[in-house]
């Protein structure tokens, strides 16, 4: 029981750091698209729904790769450049979720433009 509790915290501290690294982002776009004459509703649609591969392939891969890491880090499944080597602490849970969220989108978005189709 406490270790299922400690690891109820450790995934919550890890989904806050991505959310609010997510939530940033959309702040930031949102911020952007108001300095071109964009209305909020239009850059959320145009930010969730842009229509090519790339978007989509990247939100559904982005959920999955935070997701998995996430798993790798809380649950010690495999040490994956060190990753189960760090201390399993909320801090560290909430700085790699916001690491992830940031880097894991570029990834995606690198490995989805070297297919050889689209």
């Amino acid at each position: 029981m406490n270790q299922e509790l400690h690891t109820g915290r450790i995934w919550f501290a890890y989904f806050l750091g991505f959310s609010l690294t997510l939530l940033f982002k959309w702040g930031k776009a949102v911020h952007n698209g108001k300095l071109q004459g964009k209305t909020m509703k239009a850059v959320t649609t145009d930010w969730f729904f842009e229509p090519s591969l790339e978007n989509g392939s990247s939100w559904t891969a982005t959920i999955g790769g935070v997701w998995v890491l996430g798993s790798i880090y809380i649950n010690r499944i495999v040490n994956i450049v060190g990753l189960t080597d760090l201390p399993l602490h909320e801090s560290f849970a909430f700085l790699l979720g916001s690491i992830f969220e940031v880097t894991v989108p570029n990834m995606v978005k690198w490995m989805v433009s070297k297919l050889p189709f689209k």
